[in-house]
């Protein structure tokens, strides 16, 4: 579904512990679904310093849940957690490799 930004604005660092550069800015979406317009919040994609970073009018693709159309679901979550638990894996890999590898070599 499309959704257009219609405010962006700057988490307070206070209010946030997450130090990670691109989850400082949230986003006003506004849509249309089945003939109703809804507002919801979300993160935005980028930063300031990015190559890239949604702004104020731009359409971009968002997902909600069908029986409750006021939930916005983050853009990126399914990525995110994809992203995490292959790094994860990865380190976890890693990291028996080395405590296991010299007796595997044996």
């Amino acid at each position: 579904m499309t959704a257009e930004i219609t405010k962006i604005s700057k988490n307070d660092p206070a209010y946030s512990k997450m130090r990670h550069k691109y989850a400082q800015f949230n986003g006003t979406y506004k849509y249309d679904y089945q003939g109703v317009t809804y507002t919801g919040n979300d993160r935005i994609a980028g930063a300031n310093t990015s190559i890239h970073m949604d702004k104020v009018g731009d359409h971009v693709t968002i997902h909600i849940d069908p029986n409750s159309p006021k939930d916005l679901y983050d853009r990126f979550a399914a990525n995110a957690l994809r992203s995490a638990l292959l790094n994860g894996g990865m380190i976890l890999f890693a990291g028996l490799l080395l405590i296991f590898g010299p007796f595997i070599i044996r």
